[in-house]
């Protein structure tokens, strides 16, 4: 009996000291340039592509980045890409190039004026918007300009059947309205207090955010945009991005990064750099950062925290913790004695619970408000199913 306990003993203690706090592992990548990257876009965790200054455009594959043939030595500012071999990418004086698959080729464009953002609902409808307020729209295989909006450095982002634009424009009040993907028609129109908006991103039809450089950050609810009030202090933020499964990533000057997540909301990374963020991406297992001087950071995304519905797996157990109270989900074909148990760092038990698991009653909620700070470990079992987990109580 001892040498078990020993055992268990050695196996905390390795399970405590190796934890590292999620994101903490944030690598640069290698880039074989030094100048400005302005926007990242990926297709797979692995395969994508940067722009930025001078005509610059990288590909990303498992290999790493390489420097990739631009028809262009003018600044880039956005990239997007519908799938592997078909994508856009604007720039500096109206420059519109598309990737067919093979190479970037110059695509005619209706104006002159920058072009900061571009955006795709399909492969021939998409938004590309920009300085002076510019409007384009691609239709019929080619872009026209639909309107000026007053505003200025527009960004732009797309949602199911439509599109959202702001930007900003010193001295004013910049709205964030939408734009219909199908009849063009500027719909929606929420006044905004803030002056400048640099990035919107939607996660689905009903939710997006907003960044800017007042030190602000927009919701949106599916109804109206809302202040989002956070208890972190952080300067200019340049862009924001989600995955599907709602994890999502802003950055901007000096090298500040916030990500967000389900249970948590937004929390302040380590400082990663002192150089300026410029684009973000998060695809379904990584996260990507872009800035000045080709700089390219990424980390793996951790464990995700909350499943989107219920219990994805059947044969799984789903621990996640809300502050003071852990939920445990069992797989609901079990009609079973589950058995919890939280262990302190030294071995000992804290907890020890027992309760009968039946189909439609599979939700346990353990409160923890009563344990000490610091670090814990949970493990759950049903049915010859275990699951263990660390718990962060502060």
């Amino acid at each position: 009996m001892k040498t078990i306990n020993k055992i268990m003993l050695i196996c905390l203690a390795l399970l405590f000291t190796t934890y590292q706090p999620a994101l903490s592992q944030w690598a640069y990548e290698q880039t074989p340039v030094k100048l400005n990257l302005n926007s990242v876009y990926f297709v797979t965790d692995q395969d994508g592509w940067a722009v930025g200054d001078s005509g610059t455009i990288l590909k990303r594959s498992n290999r790493g980045w390489i420097s990739y043939k631009s028809p262009t030595n003018v600044n880039l500012f956005s990239v997007f890409m519908i799938k592997a071999n078909d994508g856009w990418i604007v720039g500096e004086r109206g420059v519109i190039l598309h990737y067919n698959g093979e190479e970037w080729e110059m695509a005619k464009s209706p104006t002159i004026m920058n072009l900061y953002s571009v955006k795709f609902n399909s492969p021939d409808n998409g938004v590309a918007v920009g300085g002076y307020g510019q409007v384009l729209v691609y239709r019929n295989k080619e872009w026209v300009q639909i309107e000026n909006l007053s505003m200025a450095n527009l960004s732009v982002s797309g949602g199911p059947g439509k599109y959202w634009i702001s930007g900003y424009q010193e001295g004013v009040s910049v709205p964030i309205v939408s734009l219909s993907a199908d009849s063009l028609e500027f719909k929606d129109k929420f006044e905004n207090n803030h002056y400048t908006i640099r990035s919107i991103h939607f996660v689905n039809e009903n939710e997006g955010w907003a960044v800017g450089e007042n030190d602000f950050m927009l919701h949106y609810d599916g109804n109206k945009w809302n202040s989002e009030s956070l208890s972190i202090n952080f300067p200019a933020l340049r862009s924001v991005h989600f995955n599907k499964n709602k994890i999502g990533l802003s950055a901007g000057f000096n090298g500040t990064v916030l990500k967000y997540d389900s249970i948590y909301g937004w929390n302040k990374e380590a400082a990663l750099t002192d150089i300026n963020l410029n684009s973000v991406f998060v695809t379904d297992n990584k996260y990507y950062v872009a800035g000045n001087n080709g700089a390219i950071l990424s980390a793996q995304l951790p464990a995700r925290s909350l499943p989107e519905t219920g219990i994805t797996e059947p044969e799984s157990i789903t621990i996640y913790q809300f502050g003071s109270v852990v939920k445990i989900m069992f797989p609901e074909l079990y009609n079973s004695t589950a058995n919890i148990q939280m262990f302190a760092p030294n071995g000992i038990i804290i907890k020890n619970i027992k309760l009968e698991v039946n189909t439609g009653s599979s939700n346990y909620t353990m409160p923890v408000s009563d344990v000490a700070s610091g670090i814990y470990l949970l493990k759950a079992e049903i049915a010859g199913v275990t699951k263990t987990v660390k718990l962060f109580i502060r």
